[in-house]
C-alpha cells in the first residue's frame, strides 16, 4: 500500500507563506511505470493570498516523467518565416525596443507596436519581443527549446550567438539543432553552459514544468551577464478564477496537472523573480489567452 500523501501547508511563494490555502481540485490520475498501471493522488491548491496555483505533492521525476506523453516534445519542421510571420515578429521587436535600446526611435516603435495590438486584440509577448529586438550579436538561451523552431526561426534572421538547452528525452531535438548550427545542450550537459554570458534568457511555457523554480531562476540569473534579460511566458491562475469553480468546469485537462507544477499570478510571478534576485521586474497578462509574460534583469553590478 502507497503512503498518503503529505500535503503543504504554507504557500511556497517565497514571500508569501500563508497559510489561507485552498483545495481547488482532488485528483488521483493513473500513469504506466514500468509496465504497471499506477495512480497519482495530489491536489491542485490556490493560495487566497498571493494567488498561486500549484500541484501538492509534486510527483517524483519518475512518476511526472510517466506522465509526459512520447510526442511532448516533438519535432516541427523548421520556419520559413512568411511574410506574415515576418511581420509579426518584426512588430513585437517594435513593441518592445525601448527595453532594448532606449530613446525617440524606440518609443516611437513601441507606440506603432502597442498600437498594432490593441486593433488586433493579441498581445506579443516579452519572450517573442526582447529577443527579436537585441543586436544579432547578442548571444541567446531558449532554455527549454521544445521543437527548436524559435532557435530556427532566429537563425534565419542572422542571429549568430544561439543556444539551447533542454530535458533528456529531447535529444533528437538537441541533434537537429547542433546540426543547423545551434549550440544545443541536454540532460547533464548544462554544465558547459557559459556562465555570465547572455544577453537574454528565454522560458517559453517552461517554468510551470520546474520542481525546484527558484533554484532554477537563480542558476539561470548566474548564466546572464550583468544587466542581462531574462524573459518568460507561463500559464496563469488568472484563467482559472474563480477556483472554486473548477470542481464543475468540463476545462480542467487545459490545466495540464501533474505536469504543469505551477498556474501563476501576477503578483507570485514577480515574488519569484524578485526573491531570485532579480531587478526591473515587468509582469503583464496576454490577451487572449490570460497567459503571464514577464522580463527581469540581471543588477548591472552585485554585491
Amino acid at each position: 500500500m502507497s503512503a498518503a500523501p503529505v500535503y503543504r501547508v504554507l504557500c511556497p511563494n517565497p514571500a508569501c507563506g500563508s497559510s489561507d490555502l485552498l483545495t481547488a481540485l482532488d485528483r488521483n490520475d493513473p500513469y504506466e511505470l514500468e509496465g504497471e498501471r499506477r495512480s497519482f493522488a495530489f491536489r491542485f491548491v490556490y493560495c487566497r493570498s498571493c494567488r498561486l496555483g500549484f500541484v501538492d505533492p509534486q510527483p517524483t521525476p519518475d512518476v511526472l516523467a510517466a506522465f509526459y506523453r512520447s510526442d511532448y516534445a516533438y519535432w516541427a519542421s523548421p520556419p520559413t518565416l512568411s511574410p506574415a510571420e515576418r511581420a509579426k515578429q518584426r512588430l513585437a521587436a517594435w513593441r518592445h525596443r525601448g527595453l532594448v535600446t532606449p530613446g525617440f526611435t524606440s518609443a516611437l516603435t513601441g507606440a506603432v507596436g502597442a498600437l498594432s495590438e490593441r486593433l488586433g486584440g493579441r498581445d506579443a509577448s516579452f519572450s517573442l519581443g526582447v529577443p527579436l529586438a537585441l543586436p544579432r550579436t547578442a548571444p541567446v538561451l531558449d532554455y527549454g527549446f521544445g521543437d527548436g523552431g524559435f532557435l530556427h526561426g532566429l537563425k534565419l534572421r542572422g542571429y549568430r550567438d544561439l543556444w539551447g538547452y533542454d530535458i533528456p528525452q529531447n535529444l533528437a531535438n538537441r541533434d537537429r539543432l547542433r546540426a543547423a548550427g545551434v549550440r544545443a545542450f541536454s540532460a547533464d550537459e548544462r554544465g558547459e553552459l557559459p556562465r555570465g554570458h547572455f544577453q537574454c534568457v528565454r522560458l517559453e511555457h517552461v517554468f510551470e514544468h520546474l520542481p525546484e523554480p527558484m533554484a532554477a531562476l537563480r542558476e539561470l540569473r548566474d548564466l546572464l551577464r550583468p544587466g542581462g534579460f531574462l524573459v518568460l511566458t507561463v500559464p496563469s491562475i488568472h484563467a482559472w478564477e474563480p477556483v472554486e469553480a473548477l470542481v464543475i468546469s468540463p476545462h480542467t485537462d487545459h490545466l495540464q496537472l501533474p505536469i504543469h507544477l505551477w498556474h501563476h499570478s501576477e503578483r507570485s510571478l514577480g515574488d519569484f523573480l524578485r526573491a531570485a534576485g532579480y531587478e526591473r521586474i515587468a509582469v503583464r497578462r496576454l490577451r487572449p489567452y490570460n497567459y503571464l509574460s514577464a522580463v527581469a534583469r540581471r543588477p548591472a553590478t552585485e554585491p
